[in-house]
């Protein structure tokens, strides 16, 4: 999955089916876990020992308002961080991974569909959600099938979603037999379907484009989303309902959904859930410790960890996350750098990634930068996954930093240097220059792209032209820089839903970006069939430690390509008051409020 900030977007369904979990009528504990690296992932919902008053939760970045309001839109895991409190969810998975089965619960859903149950089928082709008729959105109007087809159909849409060019959904096929019943067809066994059940979008408001008999209007749908009726319509699913949004989505606050109902969550107990926009991650440390200001504050790194001195320890929530920090190299003929070397990336070639990957010392990000032991099996990954993920093999090894193979190998891939010491492209006379693009305000990204520059300027003889700019998690509409192919190198996190397929879908051949193709997620371009293969072979295989390995296999061919360039893991670091009740951290690309329906206020 994939962000704005530090994260990556998840595909539109993944995203929301298992980021944006809402509340209700009852709850039981989820077990006792089994720490991992000393966090306790159990989660035993409690009583609120008081209703009423409000919290305040924050990040340096703000969300895009033009998105805050649609479950439909690719939204950041800065939206996401809003969307939580407003959005339900036919299932939701417990933060203690190691509960498997045990620990995914019906939210929306009456049940999670099983084989047991009769929600999945034997053969694993066919997926049953049933919708529980007590389900209402916030103007009190049934939560029906019809919601689901019609948010699946804007998913599908090649002009909004681009489902359908992607698996599993390019073989899917979607019915409702009835009011309640939602049923996906997966064309073939499709192993992880838990992560990928259809969301809502409330159909009774937009009869233009998508009517009770069930027709959709694509061209109605494109002129929708763009419209800021349908993207500020306060009518959601989930515990809170939007009251005011400040500008730029810089502050919403959020009032108690009167309609909500949950098969899992809790009825919220606060009187306003409010997110207010911090500008900074010192702002956020200040207002947090000035008490009152910020209640939960997100989105911190290892390096930020010293400013935390002087706040009470059990108030800096630090836990392993499906998470790691990358350099994407950008192999498609949309580079930059592809229109001065006769229309192919110099990153097609594997020799030249290899040789980029050699010329940068990336053990001086983690001692250097973020002050931890380069060996350190924490925030060590060779891998397009973390450690906490099953399928990670830490013996996976990508190109040893050797500045002189480097430069070898590049001279005989045809870029050597000039007589002034640049490396030139194959025509012996244009200097390399890359467009290197990251996200704003990431002070431990400056210092690596600092880093990087230095690095690959010395030891290779390229230049790199820094952009930081928001920009770069836009549209392929709108100009993204990845969407569109416009960057040599990128620098921003991977994020992953507990499922292996979350990553590797983003290699696939089919989910590279394009006119015809304007959701895909494969932004470097990778282009090698083997990966599709492997990926259907993993999708389809039912037995989890068969899936494993070969998910195991898929990490370790990207690595061994050097398709990516993983830096370090990322941990998960909050600021948590501790007047939050009911606060438990995730793993996952969930997030941190996976629960938010669930806090209250102490105080």
């Amino acid at each position: 999955m994939r962000s704005s900030r530090t994260r990556i977007f998840a595909s539109i369904l993944g995203l929301i089916a298992l980021v944006v979990a809402a509340c209700g009528s009852s709850s039981s504990p989820s077990g006792k876990s089994t720490p991992s690296n000393g966090y306790d992932y159990s989660y035993t919902y409690q009583n609120p020992t008081k209703t009423g008053g409000k919290l305040v939760y924050t990040d340096f970045q703000s969300p895009d308002s033009a998105n805050i309001i649609s479950s439909t839109l690719d939204p950041t895991v800065i939206n996401v961080n809003v969307l939580s409190a407003m959005w339900g969810s036919c299932i939701v998975q417990l933060p203690d991974l190691s509960l498997k089965l045990n620990g995914w619960k019906p939210d929306e859903c009456t049940q999670v569909p099983t084989v047991a149950n009769g929600g999945e089928s034997a053969d694993a082709k066919t997926t049953t959600m049933k919708i529980d008729p007590k389900m209402k959105w916030s103007d009190g109007q049934p939560l029906v099938a019809a919601d689901f087809l019609f948010w699946y159909q804007m998913f599908a849409d090649n002009n909004i979603g681009g489902a359908k060019n992607s698996p599993p959904w390019d073989t899917a096929t979607v019915t409702s037999p009835d009011a309640q019943t939602v049923v996906i067809n997966w064309g073939k066994p499709y192993a992880p379907y838990l992560f990928n059940l259809l969301a809502a979008e409330p159909s009774h408001l937009y009869p233009a484009v998508y009517s009770a008999g069930g027709v959709y209007d694509t061209k109605a749908a494109v002129k929708l989303i763009n419209n800021t009726d349908f993207l500020n319509k306060p009518v959601v699913n989930g515990p809170y309902m939007p009251q005011t949004f400040g500008s730029l989505g810089s502050t919403v606050v959020m009032v108690p959904n009167p309609n909500y109902v949950s098969n899992f969550f809790h009825k919220p107990a606060l009187d306003q859930l409010i997110f207010s926009q911090a500008g900074s991650k010192d702002a956020e440390i200040q207002g947090f410790k000035a008490g009152g200001q910020y209640d939960q504050a997100d989105d911190f790194t290892v390096a930020d960890l010293p400013k935390f001195n002087d706040i009470d320890p059990s108030q800096v929530i630090q836990s392993p996350a499906y998470e790691f920090e990358h350099f994407e190299l950008d192999q498609r003929p949309e580079s930059p750098n592809a229109k001065l070397n006769g229309g192919a990336s110099i990153f097609a070639d594997k020799a030249v990634r290899q040789a980029f990957i050699e010329g940068f010392n990336k053990c001086a990000i983690i001692t250097g930068i973020l002050g931890q032991a380069c060996d350190n099996p924490t925030y060590t990954t060779n891998e397009i996954t973390a450690p906490i993920d099953p399928a990670y093999d830490p013996s996976v090894k990508l190109p040893a930093f050797d500045p002189k193979k480097a430069a070898a190998d590049l001279d005989a891939a045809g870029y050597k240097l000039d007589a002034g010491g640049k490396r030139t492209f194959k025509d012996g006379k244009t200097e390399i220059t890359l467009r290197v693009v990251t996200t704003r305000g990431n002070l431990v990204r400056n210092s690596t792209l600092a880093l990087l520059q230095q690095q690959w300027q010395s030891n290779l003889g390229v230049t790199l032209n820094i952009v930081e700019d928001p920009a770069i998690f836009d549209s392929f509409d709108n100009g993204g820089f990845l969407a569109t192919g416009n960057f040599d190198v990128a620098l921003f996190a991977f994020s992953s839903a507990a499922n292996a397929d979350g990553l590797t879908g983003l290699i696939t051949s089919t989910a590279i970006p394009s006119k015809t193709n304007k959701a895909g997620q494969n932004y470097s371009g990778i282009n090698d069939p083997s990966f599709t293969t492997s990926l259907d072979q993993a999708r389809q295989e039912s037995d989890p430690v068969k899936a494993l390995a070969e998910y195991h296999d898929i990490y370790a061919k990207v690595t061994e390509d050097s398709d990516m360039f993983p830096l370090y893991a990322r941990p998960n670091i909050s600021l948590v008051d501790s007047a939050v009740g009911n606060y438990k951290q995730h793993p996952a690309s969930s997030g941190n409020m996976w629960n938010i329906g669930e806090w209250f206020s102490k105080n």
